[in-house]
Protein backbone atom coordinates (compact mmCIF):
# COMPACT_ATOMS: atom_id res chain seq x y z
CA UNK A 1 0.00 0.00 0.00
CA UNK A 2 1.29 3.48 -1.17
CA UNK A 3 2.29 5.71 1.89
CA UNK A 4 -0.55 8.53 0.98
CA UNK A 5 0.56 11.29 4.51
CA UNK A 6 2.01 13.89 3.34
CA UNK A 7 4.73 15.00 5.30
CA UNK A 8 6.25 11.47 4.95
CA UNK A 9 5.84 11.32 1.19
CA UNK A 10 8.02 14.58 1.72
CA UNK A 11 10.45 13.05 4.20
CA UNK A 12 10.58 9.90 1.79
CA UNK A 13 11.59 12.73 -0.80
CA UNK A 14 14.37 14.33 1.60
CA UNK A 15 15.47 10.81 2.43
CA UNK A 16 16.54 9.85 -1.44
CA UNK A 17 17.48 13.39 -3.16
CA UNK A 18 19.28 14.99 -0.01
CA UNK A 19 19.99 12.87 3.43
CA UNK A 20 21.17 9.74 2.14
CA UNK A 21 23.46 11.28 -0.74
CA UNK A 22 25.11 12.83 2.09
CA UNK A 23 24.90 9.87 4.81
CA UNK A 24 26.32 7.30 2.32
CA UNK A 25 28.97 9.64 1.47
CA UNK A 26 32.44 7.26 1.79
CA UNK A 27 35.21 9.10 3.91
CA UNK A 28 38.12 6.79 2.46
CA UNK A 29 38.06 9.26 -0.05
CA UNK A 30 39.36 11.92 1.28
CA UNK A 31 41.86 12.74 3.58
CA UNK A 32 42.94 15.12 6.56
CA UNK A 33 40.36 18.12 6.68
CA UNK A 34 38.51 17.69 4.02
CA UNK A 35 37.83 13.66 5.63
CA UNK A 36 37.07 15.97 9.29
CA UNK A 37 34.46 18.10 7.07
CA UNK A 38 32.53 15.64 5.43
CA UNK A 39 32.25 13.72 9.02
CA UNK A 40 30.93 17.21 10.14
CA UNK A 41 28.33 17.58 7.80
CA UNK A 42 27.17 14.16 7.54
CA UNK A 43 26.68 14.63 11.60
CA UNK A 44 24.51 17.54 10.58
CA UNK A 45 22.79 16.44 8.04
CA UNK A 46 22.06 13.19 10.31
CA UNK A 47 20.62 15.73 13.22
CA UNK A 48 18.60 17.95 10.52
CA UNK A 49 16.91 14.25 9.52
CA UNK A 50 16.58 13.30 13.29
CA UNK A 51 14.44 17.09 14.01
CA UNK A 52 12.97 16.97 10.62
CA UNK A 53 11.07 13.57 11.79
CA UNK A 54 9.82 15.40 14.53
CA UNK A 55 7.78 18.04 12.66
CA UNK A 56 3.84 17.64 13.20
CA UNK A 57 2.77 18.20 9.72
CA UNK A 58 4.30 18.18 5.77
CA UNK A 59 3.72 22.29 6.53
CA UNK A 60 6.36 22.24 9.22
CA UNK A 61 8.76 20.15 6.97
CA UNK A 62 8.02 22.19 3.97
CA UNK A 63 8.29 25.18 6.14
CA UNK A 64 11.72 24.14 7.49
CA UNK A 65 13.42 22.76 4.51
CA UNK A 66 12.33 26.00 2.53
CA UNK A 67 13.94 28.43 5.46
CA UNK A 68 16.87 26.20 5.39
CA UNK A 69 17.90 26.79 1.78
CA UNK A 70 16.75 30.42 1.73
CA UNK A 71 19.30 30.96 4.94
CA UNK A 72 22.46 28.90 2.91
CA UNK A 73 21.21 30.95 0.05
CA UNK A 74 21.67 33.98 1.36
CA UNK A 75 25.09 33.02 3.13
CA UNK A 76 26.31 32.38 -0.66
CA UNK A 77 25.47 35.98 -2.23
CA UNK A 78 26.41 37.76 1.02
CA UNK A 79 29.53 40.11 0.58
CA UNK A 80 30.79 39.44 3.97
CA UNK A 81 31.83 35.85 3.66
Amino acid sequence: MANTDPKQKLIAFLERRAWNPILKASGKRYEGADAKRLECVQQKTQAQRERYEKYRSAGEVAGAAGAFLRAHEAAMISPWN
